[in-house]
């Protein structure tokens, strides 16, 4: 999970693909990424910033991603991201079912009541 994105979708992917590059190198790895909305409070972008889960395709398969923004000012300072993923590592004797990861960017002075709103 990266949080606090400010720079746009462009740039965001040129930060991927290099990134990519760098931690493949000539293994056969592929990064990809889904990167939500800005969230937060704020009539324009001033103040917002985006979250974004980077994973490997061949260990990873997101299956969707969501972020209620119904909760923005109400209960979070900015909603929270959810990506429900599925381990595709074919070693795992768990066999994970899919899981849900959940981002959230909280206030310090707020993170216990913004986290017990999450159940």
């Amino acid at each position: 999970l990266i949080q606090e994105i400010v720079m746009d979708d462009d740039t965001f992917d040129s930060f991927v693909e290099g990134l990519n590059k760098y931690l493949t190198g000539n293994a056969n790895l592929d990064y990809s990424y889904v990167i939500s909305e800005y969230l937060g409070t704020g009539s324009d972008n001033r103040g917002k910033e985006k979250y974004a889960y980077i994973y490997n395709t061949k260990t990873i398969s997101l299956k969707s991603s969501v972020f209620p923004d119904n909760l923005n000012n109400v209960n979070f300072a900015r909603s929270p991201f959810i990506a429900y993923v599925q381990d595709l590592t074919p070693y795992n004797a768990a066999a994970l079912k899919p899981f849900y990861l959940v981002g959230l960017h909280a206030k310090p002075c707020k993170c216990i009541q913004e986290m017990n709103k999450l159940e």
